[in-house]
């Protein structure tokens, strides 16, 4: 029992204040307060929790645990295939810090002998080792986040690691920073962990500048609209393989370009080269590759489910 009026309101302005102070805490950073619930489970198989860092064993990756939940996928100020905004939810699931480098790359190629599509000792030059690896295809990406025990995030994934739970215009904020995207005359790239100051609300690296990165999914730039505002989109994951373009795709003056549907994977990330460096450096900014295409300006990161 409280002995007096006095002491009874001190204990209650006390646990108010202690209520506060741990939502401060949680929403000053949502993911590390995620990272934190999370270290008393078992990471999956081939990650290794180590100085409250998620490490790959295969490849030496540093990967972000992003905690399951909704978030704001796409944009109505946005390009045309990037409508309308609408909430999706997506189960937990891990995702590189940074892209793969050149280093990570070679290990690959001398552990497994795979033969690259793609010409990628183009984009290694003299002491470049920690730059992300280019000229590679979605299938050589594919390959090696196989080998690596991983995969390619689904465009979701990626959006929302880059995005955050803030809804961010770019992976720092939502104003342009000139420091973040260098725009170059022709592509130069940089090392992986370069820009801190520009990393995602969860940790990650140049996903806004830099390289494109190669996603898991097909493109369909009717994709969005199929979603329903009034609902929550849970795990999607693309249109499917070998899926049919729609009759309303196939009425456009862009017919010529074929089934993008089942011959085209969406890449994100907003490569630093082009007069347009600042748009495409925005969370929500959708492209595309031919699967079978490599570009110097285009690299990966993985992503691994937290069941596997």
């Amino acid at each position: 029992m409280y002995k007096t009026e006095l002491d009874k309101k001190l204990t209650r302005n006390i646990c108010v204040t202690l209520l506060i102070f741990t939502l401060f805490l949680f929403f000053k950073n949502p993911s590390q307060a995620y990272a934190s619930e999370y270290e008393n489970k078992n990471p999956p198989k081939g990650i290794v929790l180590q100085d409250n860092k998620y490490i790959n064993n295969k490849d030496n990756s540093v990967m972000a645990f992003i905690a399951a939940g909704e978030f704001i996928m796409g944009d109505n100020n946005g390009s045309y295939n990037e409508k309308p905004e609408h909430k999706v939810y997506l189960d937990s699931y891990l995702i590189d810090i940074y892209e793969v480098t050149n280093a990570q790359f070679e290990k690959f190629i001398s552990d497994t002998g795979y033969k690259p599509n793609g010409p990628w000792r183009r984009g290694y030059g003299q002491l470049q080792e920690n730059h992300p690896v280019r000229f590679v295809t979605w299938q050589d990406a594919s390959a090696y986040a196989k080998w690596a025990g991983k995969r390619l995030p689904t465009e979701a994934e990626w959006e929302k690691a880059a995005k955050g739970t803030k809804n961010s215009k770019y992976p720092w904020g939502n104003n342009r920073d000139n420091n973040f995207v260098i725009k170059d005359k022709s592509f130069k790239s940089y090392e992986a962990d370069a820009f801190s100051d520009g990393r995602s609300e969860y940790g990650c690296f140049n996903m806004g500048g830099g390289v494109w990165e190669w996603t898991k999914d097909w493109y369909d730039r009717y994709y969005y609209e199929q979603a329903d505002i009034n609902k929550v989109s849970i795990n999607p994951k693309g249109p499917e393989d070998n899926a049919k373009p729609e009759q309303r795709f196939l009425n456009t003056e862009w017919n010529a370009a074929g089934n993008e549907r089942s011959t085209l994977k969406v890449i994100r990330g907003g490569g630093n080269w082009s007069a347009w460096a600042k748009d495409n450096a925005r969370t929500s900014k959708r492209s595309w590759g031919n699967p079978s295409y490599w570009f110097n300006d285009t690299g990966f990161r993985c992503a691994k489910s937290i069941e596997d």
